[in-house]
């Protein structure tokens, strides 16, 4: 098997992101290969990367760069910045389909589809950056369709494609075959999420072997069986996904701290016996976690729901408004709505309360700023 260089390439957890050639030195390809690393790989790649000329392959990297710290604004700031000084329709090709999956983590796909579609619109002749254009764009798009099957045989055309371009599958194929499996899993078929995450595996096994890329795709498979289908596997997938990060990944970085996240989720689901398993993978996000970070929002609101179980009024209270508070700053309106009603039907329970909902719901959320301003030092 011919493999090709995918150096300007990095299967990262929802897109295939792009980079474009800093120069053909052999130093600055390293570079390149040093933005698939872990935490502190890119720490290191920011910092040489703001020393060099900053044009748009360079913002592009630092855009890259920030997105695999999972810091979104940061990220998107470069992309932007990328977009406005780029003079090739290459190099806009790459910043729009990367800023697409900032959009993604941002849950808004319909600006994440109008980027990809809007890159597929230039003229660039590369087959395999039109590939990686259309997997993204195949992955976007999919939760908005409704026949899965016909969407199954789509996917299938990606892979036979990128056997025609390169001669075999290669790192398209990996996140084709993750996006098959979530075809699969809106079409009701776990049994094929399972063989296509597989396959996945076995491909990045021999060809790449990227640690991230492993863990991603047993934490999809977790993902797919935690609400409906199986939580003993859903456990199984992200203990492995977990065991994987632990070792490689630096303990304070979003996708480990994720995978806490979704662990806790899973044992709360398990039942009574689970919920100080639960309450002890949250605080351990909460721990590690940047201070106003979304993680420490849906840390804490995920602690409301655990204390809600065992009855604890103050620390549901507690927890809810500290979730409220971040979130607020972020403007998550639909997480906070849910957040008042469940305060809303406490405030109702108490007795004696001697200031009216609103004055008591005030009281809880400046209470929540206080605390998190000494907790985080600020």
């Amino acid at each position: 098997m011919s493999l090709i260089d995918d150096t300007e390439f990095i299967v990262d957890d929802t897109a295939i992101l792009i980079l474009y050639k800093i120069t053909g030195q052999e130093a600055n390809k390293e570079l390149m290969v040093q933005l698939k690393g872990n935490g502190n790989s890119l720490i290191e790649a920011i910092k040489i990367l703001e020393d060099m000329k900053q044009d748009a392959s360079i913002k592009n990297a630092l855009g890259v760069s920030y997105l695999r710290l999972r810091r979104f604004h940061e990220a998107n700031s470069e992309f932007q910045e990328a977009l406005r000084i780029a003079v090739s329709d290459e190099e806009k090709m790459c910043i729009l389909s990367n800023m697409a999956e900032v959009m993604l983590y941002q849950e808004n796909r319909d600006t994440a589809k109008y980027y990809v579609e809007e890159a597929l619109k230039l003229e660039v002749d590369d087959q395999v950056k039109k590939l990686v254009l259309q997997s993204n764009l195949t992955a976007i798009e999919l939760p908005f369709k409704t026949d899965f099957i016909q969407e199954i045989g789509n996917i299938k055309e990606l892979i036979k494609k990128e056997r025609k371009i390169l001669g075999s599958n290669q790192f398209i194929g990996i996140f084709n075959y993750k996006t098959l499996s979530w075809a699969c899993y809106y079409a009701g078929n776990m049994k094929k999420c399972e063989y296509y995450i597989d396959k996945a595996c076995k491909l990045n096994d021999k060809l790449y072997q990227y640690i991230p890329v492993e863990a991603n795709l047993y934490k999809t498979l977790s993902f797919m069986y935690e609400p409906d289908y199986n939580l003993n596997k859903a456990y199984d997938y992200v203990n492995k996904a977990i065991d994987l990060l632990e070792i490689w990944q630096v303990q304070d970085h979003y996708d480990l701290l994720n995978l806490y996240e979704l662990r806790g989720n899973i044992y709360m689901n398990l039942g009574w016996a689970k919920l100080n398993l639960a309450i002890k993978d949250y605080e351990h996000v909460l721990e590690k976690c940047l201070p106003y970070h979304d993680l420490a929002a849906v840390s804490y609101y995920n602690l409301g729901n655990a204390y809600g179980y065992l009855g604890d009024t103050d620390m549901i209270i507690e927890s809810y408004a500290r979730a409220y508070y971040i979130w607020n700053l972020e403007g998550y309106k639909d997480s906070n709505q849910k957040i008042e009603e469940a305060l809303r039907k406490i405030y109702t329970k108490q007795v004696n309360n001697s200031d009216d909902y609103e004055g008591w719901f005030q009281k809880q959320i400046f209470q929540a700023k206080d605390d998190l301003r000494k907790l985080w030092g600020e």
